[in-house]
């Protein structure tokens, strides 16, 4: 399927409506599947948003089975949905988050697949480039050019030292540091990896590593969504920068820079 990289969801109600040009009896048979990755706010609004613009085109219940599966942040119920939503036989799955589309777009071959809230499609392997996907899927990217996430703290702060706060587990938050380490001489900030595989362990890393740095930037980690506030107060406390391409997090914590 040819996509474009855009914000917003009006290609996935052009998707639908090219899938589904039936009459309302035979939409009535269609069969729709949601996968949330995660609880955080960004992929719960996305869903709304989504739920929001299938009904105002007429793809909402009950003209057309809706199936709303969260996997909570956990692989194993990934996995599981994932198979419910193969067996189930959905006409359509749409697909919220990196790693929730990563496992789908795996496993699901034969059904369209409509992504969101993914940072880099390319870069994850789940489209063969930025022209076509080259498989069943299609969607839209979250991504911001790490140019401008530089920039912004250049012009907000002196930072030498930038702690990249991200989950190896989770492909979105490693494209993200992989892509400020590419850009770090250009601006003349070092880039400092700090993995994060545990919330539990946020709490003990952190302190040294704010003593270490000038700035931190919030990946989308899932970890770090669930420790959010902790990062920014810990952050604020010590006269750190914390900067972040998500808006959501920057409503939870105003004090982030975006």
């Amino acid at each position: 399927m040819n996509w474009i990289k855009i914000q917003g969801l009006v290609i996935l109600i052009a998707l639908v409506s090219m899938i589904n040009p039936l009459s309302l009896e035979a939409l009535a048979e269609k069969k729709i599947g949601v996968l949330l990755w995660s609880e955080e706010l960004r992929y719960i609004e996305t869903k709304n948003g989504i739920m929001e613009q299938l009904g105002k085109e007429g793809f909402g219940e009950p003209a057309v089975k809706l199936t709303i599966e969260n996997a909570g942040g956990s692989k194993a119920k990934l996995a599981d949905i994932t198979q419910k939503f193969a067996k189930a036989k959905m006409d359509l799955i749409i697909s919220i988050g990196t790693t929730a589309t990563i496992a789908v777009a795996r496993e699901i071959k034969n059904v369209p697949i409509v992504f969101s809230m993914v940072y880099d499609p390319v870069e994850v392997n789940i489209a063969r480039n930025w022209k076509s996907s080259g498989n069943n899927t299609t969607g839209t990217s979250s991504q911001v050019p790490v140019s401008k996430i530089m920039e912004t703290l250049k012009s907000f702060a002196p930072a030498k030292r930038l702690a990249v706060l991200y989950t190896p587990a989770e492909k979105n938050s490693i494209v993200q540091l992989k892509k400020l380490l590419r850009v770090q001489s250009d601006y003349q900030i070092e880039v400092v990896p700090v993995p994060l595989t545990d919330s539990e362990e946020v709490a003990l890393i952190l302190p040294e590593v704010i003593r270490t740095v000038d700035a931190i930037y919030l990946s989308g980690s899932s970890i770090v969504g669930k420790t959010i506030s902790m990062i920014v107060d810990l952050a604020t406390k010590a006269k750190v920068v914390t900067i972040t391409h998500l808006d959501d997090l920057v409503v939870e914590c105003q004090d982030i820079v975006y």
